[in-house]
């Protein structure tokens, strides 16, 4: 979902934000179209768990997730990655993942076997395994060149709900294959290709959109074959150079919903100092508002829309604060939510201001010279209220590990959605 931003992604977002004025004198948020206001709004509350947070001095484990999953709908565990050798589906990490060795393995380990004992805990669970990421948009075009190639890779991402077959070397001369099986823990699939703006032609648009087809086609073979639903979902970047040349009209047939990966409107590649998921803006076009609405000029139904929400934010060193230049020299970080409530948020050295419009809060320091943007409590409850204004299915986090010890944002988040 945000591994990272590729190169021609952060160019188009400079691009839109110098390319737009004042949009003071919008209503926002605004009215939902009419064809759309016979509908509910859904009770998705999704959260993304990325697997190398089990590592680190800062790491969240899958068992950390047992204090709020009786709150949660649905988990997307993250990532698996294309490999446009094999044109498989594979682990990004087979240790964490699976706990897979070069030796005889006679079951699944890592963190699917965590999984399971979450799964048998919170049956009502929705587990999704998550492919791809920001770091993989070169793979998934390179199986995207041909079409037999990007039909083995669909027929492989199914496969890996079931089952994985990791190869390891007998006495480094014969190979051999561990068949680990786990049956009935995903629920799902989630597709997070991460476009770019400048690699996205209309070749590989209509690859795309064939790809989701044949995905589509074989999660329901699963479902006859094995009884089990499967749910299907993308991880949609909210850039209108990606999703004005998608087919989204068709691709919204086959999937249950898009993940809008609504942040990241201002970060490191900016001119200025921003905030990172303004509900509206007064900068440019970028804002949650924004992007929602003009997804659904595409033809979207906010049915097929559930809403990204970030528990994290951008720490900006050597900063003159909100709308300032940035001198590229100084450092810019990615800042999860704990942190900022650990370092930050109660040091009286850093002052608290709440843009009405945006709606969302900031801290500054004058005597350290830091700006963050982020989202608290408080902007989230506001992000949530618009997702369930705007008739969309629910909202979806990235990720768990950015919310405190207390699990303070997600229980503002379902507190939101019980009203």
């Amino acid at each position: 979902m945000k591994l990272q931003l590729t190169t021609f992604l952060i160019l188009s977002l400079i691009i839109t934000n110098q390319s737009f004025g004042s949009h003071k004198n919008e209503v926002c948020p605004t009215p939902v179209p009419k064809q759309y206001r016979h509908l509910k709004s859904g009770n998705v509350v999704s959260a993304y768990f990325g697997n190398w947070d089990v590592y680190g001095k800062n790491s969240y484990q899958i068992n950390e997730i047992e204090a709020i999953a009786g709150q949660l709908t649905h988990l997307v565990y993250g990532f698996m990655k294309p490999d446009d050798i094999d044109f498989e589906c594979k682990p990004h990490d087979v240790w964490a993942d699976v706990g897979a060795y070069n030796g005889f393995q006679s079951k699944v380990g890592g963190s699917f076997a965590k999984l399971i004992d979450l799964k048998k805990k919170f049956p009502h669970l929705k587990i999704m395994l998550s492919i791809g990421g920001g770091k993989y948009n070169k793979k998934f075009i390179n199986i995207a060149q041909n079409s037999d190639n990007l039909l083995k890779f669909a027929r492989s991402c199914v496969d890996m709900l079931d089952f994985y077959n990791h190869p390891f070397l007998i006495d480094g001369k014969y190979k051999r294959v561990n068949h680990l099986t786990y049956e009935g823990l995903f629920d799902g699939i989630d597709i997070d290709w991460e476009w770019d703006t400048r690699t996205l032609t209309p070749e590989l648009s209509q690859a795309f959109t064939k790809f989701i087809e044949e995905i589509s086609r074989l999660l329901h073979l699963r479902k006859k074959s094995t009884g089990q639903d499967s749910l299907f979902t993308i991880a949609l970047p909210v850039v209108p150079g990606v999703y004005k040349n998608l087919d989204l009209k068709r691709i919204m047939k086959n999937v249950d919903w898009f993940n809008l990966m609504t942040y990241d409107f201002f970060g490191p590649w900016s001119e200025k100092v921003g905030f990172n998921a303004p509900l509206c803006s007064s900068e440019s076009i970028y804002s949650v508002n924004g992007a929602v609405q003009r997804i659904m000029e595409q033809g979207v139904s906010p049915e097929k829309m559930v809403l990204g929400l970030p528990l994290y934010g951008y720490l900006y060193e050597n900063s003159d604060g909100h709308k300032t230049v940035i001198d590229k020299k100084n450092k810019i970080k990615t800042i999860s939510y704990n942190l900022i409530v650990q370092k930050y948020l109660h040091n009286p050295a850093y002052e608290k201001v709440w843009n009405s419009y945006g709606k969302v809060p900031s801290l500054y320091s004058k005597q350290d010279r830091i700006f963050i943007s982020y989202d608290g409590q408080e902007s989230i409850a506001e992000k949530v209220e618009l997702a369930k204004n705007k008739r969309m299915q629910g909202v979806v986090l990235w990720r768990l590990s950015g919310d405190d010890a207390q699990h303070s944002m997600v229980r503002a988040i379902v507190n939101v959605m019980k009203k």
